[in-house]
C-alpha cells in the first residue's frame, strides 16, 4: 500500500519539476523571471503537441483501414 502511493506522490513531482523547468530542458528558457516558468514559445508547445497529433494521425489510418478490409486485417495478424 505505501509503495505504490509514494511512486503516485513521486510522479507528481517530476511532472510538476519537468513542467515547471521544461523551458530550461528543452533550451528554450528566455530569462530568469519565476513569474514566468511556465512559459514557452512555439518549439515547446510543438513539442508538447506533437504526441497528441501523431495519435490522432493513427487513430484515423486504423480507422480507414479497419472500415476497408476488416477481414483480411483480422486474418493477418492471427497468422
Amino acid at each position: 500500500m505505501i509503495a505504490p502511493a509514494l511512486g503516485f506522490a513521486g510522479m507528481v513531482i517530476g511532472e510538476y519539476l519537468l513542467m515547471s523547468r521544461f523551458g530550461l530542458l528543452t533550451g528554450t528558457l528566455t530569462g530568469d523571471d519565476p513569474t514566468k516558468r511556465f512559459a514557452m514559445n512555439t518549439t515547446g508547445w510543438i513539442i508538447i503537441l506533437l504526441p497528441f497529433v501523431v495519435l490522432a494521425i493513427g487513430l484515423a489510418v486504423g480507422v480507414s483501414r479497419r472500415a476497408k478490409d476488416s477481414s483480411k486485417m483480422v486474418e493477418e495478424f492471427l497468422s
